[in-house]
């Protein structure tokens, strides 16, 4: 569980999601998550960011409670794509906050609601 997650805390201003990946010294590849629940993030709920590649990631079964963005926020320089399965988003601003330039895509699955 992430609660209140998510800031601006480096030297560059930028939001931050409260589960992040990021693809910046190498892709990002083969991961499963599962069984995630987001309360109250301060910014977007799940952030996706870096310039090397992010693929064969997948979102299974995330519950989202509030957030101050986006319940998925896809970053400058994000490429790739990911799936996202039964993730569910309550009290979020947007869906899906693209600033990739449309070179990230999620790829919608079964029982996703609120997003």
């Amino acid at each position: 569980s992430c609660g209140s997650a998510g800031e601006r805390a480096d030297g560059y201003d930028q939001p931050h999601g409260a589960f992040k990946l990021h693809a910046n010294q190498g892709p990002v590849q083969n991961l499963t998550i599962t069984g995630l629940d987001i309360v109250d993030a301060t910014n977007s709920a799940i952030h996706l960011q870096g310039e090397s590649y992010i693929d064969t990631v997948y979102f299974d079964g995330v519950s989202i409670q509030g957030a101050g963005g986006a319940a998925f926020f896809l970053s400058w320089g994000s490429n790739g794509a990911c799936d996202a399965a039964n993730v569910v988003a309550e009290g979020v601003s947007t869906g899906v906050q693209d600033d990739s330039d449309g070179n990230f895509t999620i790829l919608r699955g079964p029982g996703n609601s609120g997003w």
